[in-house]
């Protein structure tokens, strides 16, 4: 099958959905073409080195062939539009396009292909009221009428809508007006190479002599930007409040700036909090194996997903009307409930020091039911099995 992506956030060697399951696919088995952006626009919206997308001749990556184009207009990424899609789509012919939801203006080139050529479309969405809609102008003038309006003319053309949460799928519902007979949840996921669990008992030793920390010491990990809305100072000053030498953090990713100067005399001074910095996705991943549960008291990330990949029982912010109980998948997973230092201790305290028989059944959980349902594997195959589904509709 011919699969072509359209994903604005594709960026190599990041461990997002739009790059992981175009990759995904690729190694299923099929044919598979990325469209994305050329250097400048990635740049503007991405704030990452403008080398990095600056291919403007189709390339090749972990078996996807890649195809930058340039934009009719340099405007805020939502009001984007590609220069030459609809040729591209063209030359490309694909079986099913998905198309990674923004930004919208290139619906004009999708569906005018779609229309001619009867090919299958199908969407997803990353957004719900934690993170989108906040403000006045966004709730109502992008969600509710702009990209409402762009939805409801194009509706009859999509084949499936999905969401990555259950909280997505209820802010589309609402926002958009989307039929709830088209709209699936598929979830973000995670992508653990098998050689690795063959290898953890060495990778965890590997990465402990690294820390300098013993193979009896409890780790807590937790990854990702680091910034307030997750909540890491609370994580940090839990940890801290523990005044035990055996109970060690390890934090990776990069920190806002100004949020890190908040904590940084208690990392100076306490050892057993470890700064790693930004690291991999594979780096990320040896961490993971390496530590006994993962911690994100704030706002959600991929890398929740990712944790419970690598077997890791999970400890995280519950978020009424989000659906995170989809998380767990039979006991893998702690929530809390406001993310208060006191809530967090006394969680590392039942989990890590008084109740290891606890923590390890949630990770037997994780290792099992938790690492088959959040595997990019099978949430890849999932989109292949509905279009099998759906390929005998006419668009």
């Amino acid at each position: 099958m011919k699969i072509v992506h359209i994903a604005h956030y594709f960026l190599e060697e990041y461990g997002y959905q739009d790059t992981l399951l175009p990759v995904t696919h690729a190694q299923l088995g099929h044919e598979v073409t990325v469209i994305s952006t050329q250097q400048g626009a990635g740049a503007y919206y991405f704030k990452v080195n403008p080398e990095l997308l600056a291919q403007k001749k189709p390339y090749y990556y972990k078996g996807c062939n890649i195809i930058r184009l340039p934009l009719k207009q340099k405007v805020n990424y939502r009001f984007a539009r590609y220069k030459g899609l609809y040729e591209c789509l063209t030359e490309e012919s694909p079986d099913l396009i998905f198309f990674h939801e923004i930004p919208y203006l290139n619906y004009i080139d999708i569906i005018k292909y779609v229309k001619r050529f009867h090919c299958k479309l199908f969407v997803d969405f990353h957004c719900d009221y934690i993170n989108s809609g906040k403000s006045v102008f966004s709730h109502f003038f992008l969600h509710k009428i702009f990209y409402r309006f762009i939805l409801s003319m194009v509706n009859k053309y999509v084949d499936l809508y999905y969401g990555i949460t259950p909280g997505t799928i209820t802010f589309i519902k609402k926002m958009y007006k989307i039929p709830v007979n088209k709209i699936k949840l598929l979830p973000l996921g995670g992508v653990v190479d098998d050689d690795i669990f063959v290898t953890k008992d060495f990778v965890r030793a590997k990465m402990r002599q690294e820390l300098g920390i013993l193979d009896s010491d409890k780790l807590i990990v937790t990854a990702g930007k680091i910034d307030r809305k997750k909540n890491t100072h609370n994580l940090i000053a839990a940890v801290d409040s523990l005044k035990n030498p055996f109970v060690h953090l390890a934090i990776i990713g990069t920190f806002e700036e100004n949020y890190y100067k908040e904590f940084e005399s208690i990392i100076t001074y306490n050892q057993t909090i470890h700064v790693l910095g930004w690291k991999s996705p594979e780096e990320i991943n040896q961490y993971f194996l390496a530590s006994d549960i993962a911690c994100f008291p704030g706002e959600q990330s991929a890398l929740w997903q990712q944790a419970i990949c690598c077997g890791l029982p999970l400890l995280c912010r519950y978020w009424a009307g989000e659906g995170t109980e989809y998380l767990d998948r039979g006991g893998n997973v702690q929530f809390l409930y406001d993310g208060s230092i006191i809530e967090i201790r006394k969680n590392i305290e039942k989990l890590l020091i008084h109740n290891t028989e606890k923590l390890q059944s949630m990770r037997e959980v994780a290792s099992t039911n938790g690492t088959y349902y959040f595997s990019y594997a099978n949430i890849a195959q999932s989109i292949v099995d509905d279009f099998e589904k759906h390929k005998e509709d006419i668009c």
